[in-house]
């Protein structure tokens, strides 16, 4: 069947946040062709990197110290959110 995911069964845990730029994202489940895009505060697309299940480490170090928000992306559907703190 198809897997439908909605935002309660998604976990995203980011440490260390806040962070240098530098930080792990772990997805507890399988997701296909997971994207995790960082949008800045003006609504901006500024970052994005193929995510899978388990621990990715995203390195966003040529971004500037501010909140951001990591949606997570499968299939170019949003199933998840979460706020990341650069400092």
């Amino acid at each position: 069947g198809i897997k439908q995911f909605s935002n309660d069964n998604i976990i995203l845990k980011t440490y260390p946040n806040p962070n240098k730029g530098v930080f792990k994202l772990q997805l507890d489940v399988d997701i296909t062709n997971g994207m995790a895009v960082l949008i800045n505060a003006l609504g901006q697309n500024v970052y994005e990197c193929k995510v899978v299940k388990g621990i990715n480490e995203i390195t966003a170090t040529e971004l500037t110290k501010g909140f951001y928000t990591l949606i997570l992306l499968q299939n170019k559907q949003p199933i998840g959110r979460t706020k990341v703190v650069i400092e």
